[in-house]
């Protein structure tokens, strides 16, 4: 395998500098020579690669159902309790409201009687 070494390079003189880049590209020449078919097989590599990456189609992960919530076990129940707790609640004030409306009711009632009893109210009067 050939190998390609860097050389340090030191600002002190451009002759050195530019002997140290004269032979890097001559030892990169010389490899491509003696191992052309190698090369030439790992450039078709890198090209390769960079076609396809270039060309790739992009996935997109489908986008997440945010129609319907996702409930644990424990918010089911919790809903369920609330649920039932509520009409629960709905039948106690019903109930509540019934029986107020059954007293006044009565009360009513004997407000009537109490004014038919009394024939000679002046609201009788105005009651016929």
């Amino acid at each position: 395998k050939p190998t390609i070494s860097f050389v340090s390079i030191s600002a002190n003189s451009n002759d050195a500098l530019e002997e140290q880049c004269e032979d890097a590209v001559f030892k990169l020449c010389c490899t491509r020579e003696r191992y052309s078919v190698r090369c030439a097989n790992q450039l078709e590599k890198y090209l390769k690669l960079c076609t396809d990456k270039q060309v790739a189609k992009i996935k997109i992960a489908p986008a997440p159902n945010f129609e319907r919530p996702v409930m644990t076990e424990e918010q089911k129940h919790l809903l369920y309790e609330y649920k039932v707790s509520s009409r629960n609640e709905i039948q106690k004030n019903s109930k509540n409201d019934v029986r107020l409306m059954l007293n006044r009711l009565k009360e009513l009632k004997n407000i009537v009687k109490q004014i038919e009893q009394s024939s000679s109210s002046e609201i009788y009067q105005y009651l016929k």
